[in-house]
């Protein structure tokens, strides 16, 4: 991500007539001359190549992530916890859970007891 970063800012800077819509359209889109959008294009490119280590790009997954890791505890979430993607994954989750918890509740275990007497007739 941060390449694509580095070489759209690089193309903006040094080979606008490439891709003469693109600057256009960024133009446009920031209220201000295609001239004026690549000299903003060179010293941003010149400010991250300076301080690197500071440039953080990422997707809006992984920044709700760590931020939903901050505040685990206020949330009363596990300091460990993860995040499960995999619809499979969580649907076996889930059953397992509704199974564990029939033992003890017995709404939940009529109710698997209905879904089982319904599936054999």
């Amino acid at each position: 991500m941060k390449e694509r970063v580095l070489s759209t800012l690089e193309k903006i800077i040094n080979t606008p007539e490439k891709d003469p819509k693109l600057i256009e359209e960024l133009a446009k889109h920031c209220q201000i001359s295609p001239e004026k959008l690549q000299e903003r294009a060179h010293r941003l490119l010149r400010s991250i190549l300076h301080q690197y280590s500071d440039f953080s790009v990422g997707t809006i997954d992984s920044f709700m992530h760590r931020v939903v890791k901050t505040f685990a505890y206020d949330l009363h979430l596990p300091i460990s916890f993860s995040v499960e993607l995999k619809k499979e994954n969580l649907l076996e989750q889930a059953v397992d859970a509704v199974i564990d918890r029939a033992a003890d509740d017995s709404l939940i275990e009529a109710m698997l007891r209905g879904c089982a007497e319904t599936r054999s007739d």
